[in-house]
């Protein structure tokens, strides 16, 4: 079952703003750990004056503080989504820069573990293009806790089709944050292309995530659910 409370990292020194939210202290201490990393002199116990804090807090308060927070974090992909850039300079989406090390190391995928509604699945993340155009069509079957998950340089309506899919399967978009923003059921295979019908989103999206036939409506994986990502692999 799903806790009822979630933690909140802030930065105090001559304000306070708020980092990332958080289901687990384990993934909030990671949050700390990672920005005193990047930032040794700006926290240092020498400097006296920022310091990082960790606070617990009511589920229900999550949607206020995630729209104050200007590090988007609340356990997408258990790092950083999207970064407000640097004066001076552009931060790297941290997710983009897994893929792209993969692609460079010639790594086809990549392993998730995605949490809808207190649900985990194991996902395969392509990497490659030719591994996303052959999406789920590479397995023969597909279990309820397993899944695919795409993820694009930046947010877009890509559509997706069902040819030589060998299983029935649902399809949800997500917008940058994680947010569902458009779902597709119970999508039957297709064979020839030119019958092909293409899937596509309503609105931009940039994360997809393709599951077995059913299990959006099994597990109340809705518009406006969020989704939790976690690379393991």
């Amino acid at each position: 079952m799903c806790k009822n409370s979630v933690y909140v990292v802030h930065e105090e020194g001559y304000g306070c703003k708020i980092l990332g939210v958080f289901s687990t202290l384990k993934k909030a201490e990671s949050l700390k750990k990672r920005f005193t990393e990047i930032y040794p002199n700006k926290y240092s116990s020498s400097s006296g004056f920022w310091y990082i804090r960790i606070t617990e807090t009511r589920l229900d308060s999550e949607e206020k503080y995630l729209e104050q927070a200007e590090w988007i974090w609340n356990d997408i992909y258990n790092i950083v989504l999207e970064m407000p850039p640097a004066k001076g300079k552009n931060n790297s989406n941290i997710l983009m820069k897994a893929i792209q090390d993969a692609r460079l190391t010639g790594r086809n995928y990549l392993k998730a573990k995605i949490t809808v509604n207190c649900f985990e699945l194991n996902a395969d993340l392509p990497t490659m293009q030719e591994q996303m155009s052959k999406g789920l069509s590479v397995k023969d079957k597909l279990r309820e806790n397993e899944a695919m998950l795409f993820v694009f340089d930046v947010p877009s309506r890509q559509p997706f089709w069902m040819k030589d899919m060998k299983f029935s399967v649902d399809i949800a978009w997500f917008d940058s944050h994680g947010k569902a923003v458009h779902i597709e059921e119970n999508l039957e295979p297709c064979s020839p292309v030119f019958n092909c019908p293409l899937y596509s989103p309503s609105t931009s999206s940039q994360y997809v995530l393709e599951t077995v036939a059913g299990f959006t409506r099994k597990h109340n994986l809705n518009l406006g659910t969020n989704i939790s990502v976690e690379l393991i692999g």
